[in-house]
């Protein structure tokens, strides 16, 4: 859906407890045509526009 859209950045929340495995999740995203920024949020984030 992300590449779909043509969306520059996803903010991945709410994906469990613990580690994310961020190369893993990555190369979903990757495989699946995004090439855009991949963000695992964590507590207390912000995020500017």
């Amino acid at each position: 859906m992300a590449a779909d859209s043509k969306v520059k950045k996803v903010v991945l929340t709410h994906i469990g407890l613990g580690n994310v495995d961020k190369m893993s999740v990555s190369k979903v995203f990757s495989d699946a045509g995004f090439k855009g920024e991949i963000i695992a949020a964590e507590d207390g984030l912000v995020i500017n526009p």
